[in-house]
C-alpha cells in the first residue's frame, strides 16, 4: 500500500515537474518540512511553543498561477518566513518562490515581486497604476526562563502576524508607504483631487480598509 502510494506521488510529482514545478519536493517527512519551514532551534513538533506561524493554520483549496500554469492545490500560509506549503497525497511541502508567481486564495490574492533581492510574497489589496500591497509578518519569541523561584518559565512563542504596507507604481520598485498624509498624497499625481477624497470620506491611515478605499479611488480615476 505504501509503494504504491509512493508510486502514485511520483506520477504526480512528474507531472508537476514537467509542467515547470520541479522545484516542488513532496516526499520530506512532516516534521522535517516543518523544521525546515519554521528555521528556529527546537522547533520540531507542535507541543514547545505558543501561537502559530500561520495566517490560516488549515489547508484552503488555493489556485497558484506561475508563467507557464495554473493548477489547483491546498496551501496555506506560514507568515513567519513567507511562505506556502502544499498538501498533497498527505504530504507536506514548501512552495519554491518565483518571481511573479500567484496564489489566489479565500478571495485574497498574494504575488511574489522582487524584494530586497529575492522573491517575496505581498497580498494586493488594490491593483493598478498604484498598486497596495500588504505583507503579512509573524515573529517567534525565544522562550524565557524564569529568574526567581516565584517567577514561572514563558514558552516560546509566535507573535500574531502584523501588516507592513507597500506601495508599487506601474513597473517600478516596490517601496514601503510610510502611513502620514503628507507621505501618502504625495504618491498621487492629482494631490488636490485625492486630498479632497481623503477628507471627505474621514480617511484613517490606521485603518486598513480606508487605505485599500483610498488606492482604490485613484486606481479607478487614472
Amino acid at each position: 500500500m505504501i509503494k504504491k502510494t509512493l508510486r502514485n506521488l511520483s506520477i504526480i510529482l512528474s507531472i508537476i515537474s514537467f509542467s515547470g514545478y520541479s522545484q516542488m519536493t513532496l516526499d520530506l517527512p512532516t516534521d522535517y518540512v516543518r523544521n525546515q519551514v519554521f528555521n528556529v532551534n527546537g522547533l520540531t513538533n507542535g507541543n514547545n511553543y505558543d501561537g502559530s506561524p500561520y495566517l490560516y493554520t488549515s489547508f484552503v483549496t488555493s489556485i497558484i498561477k506561475n508563467k507557464m500554469n495554473t493548477y489547483q492545490v491546498p496551501t496555506r500560509f506560514n507568515t513567519y518566513n513567507n511562505t506556502f506549503e502544499l498538501k498533497l497525497a498527505d504530504q507536506i511541502s514548501t512552495l519554491k518562490k518565483e518571481e511573479y508567481q500567484e496564489i489566489n486564495v479565500d478571495n485574497h490574492t498574494y504575488i511574489a515581486y522582487q524584494y530586497k533581492n529575492e522573491p517575496t510574497y505581498f497580498e494586493v489589496l488594490s491593483s493598478g497604476s498604484h498598486t497596495l500591497l500588504a505583507l503579512r509578518k509573524t515573529n517567534f519569541i525565544e522562550s524565557k526562563a524564569a529568574t526567581t523561584t516565584y517567577g514561572t518559565d514563558k514558552p516560546a512563542r509566535f507573535s500574531p502576524s502584523t501588516t507592513y504596507f507597500y506601495f508599487k507604481e506601474n513597473s517600478k520598485n516596490i517601496k514601503e508607504l510610510k502611513l502620514k498624509k503628507k507621505e501618502v498624497l504625495n504618491i498621487f499625481d492629482s494631490k488636490k483631487n485625492m486630498d479632497l477624497f481623503f477628507k471627505e470620506n474621514k480617511i484613517n491611515l490606521k485603518k486598513e480598509t480606508d487605505l485599500i478605499k483610498l488606492f482604490s479611488y485613484s486606481n479607478k480615476k487614472v
